[in-house]
């Protein structure tokens, strides 16, 4: 057999012995997936824990977002042969007749595969003015509704999207209405935050737990129309569009009907019966009158003791939201105090937002702890936020205690910590819109000398 023709037959061996390594190749495709799931998921809690902290420093926010990764995979079959293979390199006998054929050359054959994967991603800065737009403005009462009806905790709910709430009793005049501001300050005895707090937990502890009562509004659009002076068809293509009802006006005259288009707004309310008046401690609530009405206002009702009240709660925006999340940030850091929350049935408060600040020597200002983190970031000044991650609880008989809404951390607690941020990466996701994110185009320039 021909030196070449053992060449090809080594090398056809070698791809063959080369092939179950392209399917152990294979397989790696599953957990390149996963690493780029994962790479996102701490690349956005990173980005929203840091704009929490820009909050908190009363610094501009800067939010991106990864709209695509592409990943380059690469896999390659190799096959190394060294020549001569198997061959003698000399053979004959000397003078003397000894042999001198005694030396082999023995080739390699080497299989091989090769993986690479070579990911591109685009990173957008939302701040469009459509974004901005969406971002800086309250929240909906529908929004509000889905979450209030799914399992998230009505009192981070409240804390979280409400701004201030306005309680009138019905027999008072509107000028006179108790308001209860959801302001975390880093100085005094955060009275604000105390009444909020009470008054979160007084309208909650009622007989069942508050509800949404959705009551529809219709309103006409435009003024009645004739049938001669826009097509039916054409009025009939526009309600299906906008999701509204095209009624007739006036259905008794038959000679000359009219139509009109109506909206069928829902407005969503609560309603709650808590067991007795509100009693706060160790706080008043400030009485003023009330504030003209928005489009985002959510309305309420609760009746303690046959008193019936009306109750007007302001909704933030996704960015009073984050901010809201700073002056948490800025109450612990400054005063060593973290805002806490009760839940229904449940003895000890939970924090509402954490991050400690680490220092090279370890810790945190007014706790010392040295925790494992769900989040680690590092800000413009170099300094370093983790949000805890909470280790195995304790036993029963070594639970906390109850404390105040506003105590120090003595544990690595994040309480609701992680879900005020997927909160929030749920209401910025609600305001992105394909115009927020560049596109590529191609420009040829062509010219000569």
């Amino acid at each position: 057999m021909s030196k070449t023709a053992l060449a090809k037959r080594c090398l056809v061996s070698t791809l063959v012995l080369a092939l179950p390594q392209y399917g152990c190749v294979s397989r790696q495709l599953a957990p390149t997936v996963v690493s780029y799931n994962l790479a996102v998921e701490h690349a956005q809690n990173e980005v929203l824990l840091l704009n929490a902290i820009r909050a908190e420093h009363h610094l501009p926010m800067y939010l991106t977002d990864i709209s695509k990764i592409t990943g380059s995979i690469r896999r390659d079959i190799t096959g190394t042969v060294a020549l001569p293979f198997g061959h003698l390199l000399h053979a004959g006998r000397d003078s003397a007749g000894i042999d001198t054929g005694s030396a082999v050359a023995n080739g390699t054959a080497t299989p091989g595969a090769t993986y690479s994967v070579n990911p591109t991603f685009d990173v957008n800065v939302l701040n469009t003015q459509d974004f901005m737009r969406g971002f800086l403005k309250p929240v909906d009462t529908q929004t509000f509704s889905y979450y209030w009806d799914q399992a998230y905790p009505p009192e981070l709910l409240l804390h979280l999207f409400v701004l201030r709430v306005e309680v009138a009793d019905q027999a008072a005049p509107k000028e006179n209405v108790a308001i209860y501001e959801n302001h975390p300050y880093d100085h005094g005895d955060n009275k604000d935050l105390r009444c909020f707090s009470q008054w979160v937990t007084w309208f909650l502890d009622g007989e069942a737990r508050p509800h949404t009562v959705t009551i529809p509004k219709v309103t006409g659009i435009g003024p009645p129309l004739e049938r001669k002076v826009v097509g039916l068809k054409e009025l009939i293509a526009a309600s299906a569009r906008d999701e509204l009802t095209l009624e007739p006006s006036n259905p008794k005259d038959k000679d000359h009907p009219q139509y009109q288009l109506k909206s069928t707004k829902t407005e969503i309310q609560l309603s709650s019966r808590p067991q007795t008046p509100f009693n706060p401690v160790g706080c008043h609530p400030k009485t003023g009158p009330a504030s003209a009405a928005r489009a985002s206002d959510l309305h309420a009702e609760a009746v303690a003791d046959k008193q019936k009240e009306k109750i007007t709660f302001q909704l933030r925006s996704p960015e009073g939201i984050l901010y809201y999340l700073g002056q948490i940030l800025r109450l612990e850091h400054f005063n060593g105090a973290v805002s806490r929350i009760k839940l229904e049935g449940r003895d000890e408060l939970f924090p509402i937002f954490v991050a400690l600040q680490k220092h090279p020597a370890g810790g945190s200002p007014g706790t010392q702890l040295n925790c494992p983190s769900f989040v680690d970031v590092t800000d413009s000044l170099k300094d370093r936020y983790i949000i805890p991650r909470q280790p195995p609880p304790p036993p029963p008989e070594n639970a906390r205690a109850p404390e105040g809404y506003l105590a120090p951390l003595s544990t690595c607690d994040p309480g609701f910590s992680m879900t005020s941020l997927n909160i929030v990466s749920q209401l910025i996701g609600l305001q992105k819109a394909a115009k927020d994110f560049p596109t590529t185009s191609v420009v040829r320039t062509i010219g000569g000398q």
